[in-house]
């Protein structure tokens, strides 16, 4: 029975400012509850309740609705009881539920069926198996393993055309103190740092002394004799690095030519540079340097110039 004789609808209540029936207000309303016949209010605006009550017995309310809704019947003991803010959850007759004395209890816990969602399991989490995790692992591994063996294989092939490039002129073999270091012509030059008693320039001819530094970068052979023993480093030797250092190239720029050096020779770019700054420098000027060097090796490969008919 409600409280007010104007207003039948039991959510609502005589507004006295409105001089009307008006709904409750639905912010009121939480999960487990429902309003009060006639918002709790009677007609002359005196408060007999709370504007709302907890659910009877036997009823819920879980989307905060106006009125709270009978909970279901299940024909047997129910997989979860009815509570104010749940509707009861009813076992599927060809399945286990908790509570059936002819029930099996298994080691996962029993699954039931509610009428409105597929079979699930009882609970509401499904821990990651045992065998997706090892599978997981398992390609975590082998891509991890792959990018390994990738970044090895570029190391090793760079490492073996580096290599290539050294044993095409020492063939592939560590020189003693006292040996000699074969040329590919199978000549025997002297080691560096190691004259054989006289001036290394007097190897040299006139007219290889005289021939411009541009012949050097002409005569491919020479050249790439002279770029295998200058531009390695690390061989407690003096390299290409000194060389542009005497010639005043600046160190950031020395930076960059080795920087490049897997497409371009630093070697050729400083005698490329020597020649655009100095273009009046002859061979002798290029020995001399190498002499100052250390690296009387080098200055044996220029005398091959001399085998070139361009040199006058």
């Amino acid at each position: 029975m409600g409280y007010s004789k104007k207003c039948r609808d039991w959510t609502t209540r005589w507004s006295l400012a409105e001089q009307r029936c008006v709904k409750c207000d639905p912010n009121d309303l939480k999960p487990g509850r429902e309003f009060s016949p006639n918002c709790g209010y009677t007609d002359d605006g005196g408060r007999r309740e709370a504007v709302t009550r907890p659910c009877p017995a036997g009823t819920f309310n879980t989307d905060a609705l106006e009125r709270c809704r009978p909970c279901s019947s299940c024909p047997g003991p129910p997989a979860r009881p009815c509570n104010p803010t749940t509707d009861a959850l009813c076992c599927a007759q060809s399945l286990n539920c908790l509570g059936d004395s002819n029930s099996t209890t298994t080691t996962k816990g029993p699954t039931f069926t509610n009428p409105m969602t597929t079979t699930t399991p009882l609970s509401t989490t499904t821990p990651l198996s045992t065998g997706n995790a090892v599978w997981i692992l398992l390609l975590a591994v082998v891509t991890v393993s792959s990018m390994f063996f990738v970044l090895l294989s570029c190391f090793m092939q760079r490492r073996k055309r580096r290599r290539r490039l050294t044993c095409r002129y020492t063939g592939g073999s560590k020189t003693s103190k006292n040996s000699k270091v074969m040329s590919p012509m199978n000549e025997e030059l002297p080691l560096p740092n190691q004259p054989d008693g006289k001036d290394l320039f007097d190897i040299l001819s006139p007219q290889v002394q005289a021939a411009p530094l541009q012949t050097v970068l002409d005569n491919l052979d020479v050249l790439e004799e002279l770029i295998i023993l200058l531009d390695p480093e690390g061989q407690g030797m003096k390299n290409t690095r000194h060389l542009a250092s005497r010639c005043s190239f600046p160190h950031t720029w020395i930076n960059y030519t080795y920087s490049r050096k897997d497409s371009k020779s630093p070697l050729k770019m400083v005698l490329e540079g020597i020649t655009s700054k100095h273009p009046d420098w002859t061979v002798e000027h290029l020995a001399k340097l190498l002499k100052e060097m250390g690296r009387n090796d080098a200055v044996v490969v220029l005398n091959k110039l001399a085998l070139n008919e361009n040199v006058v």
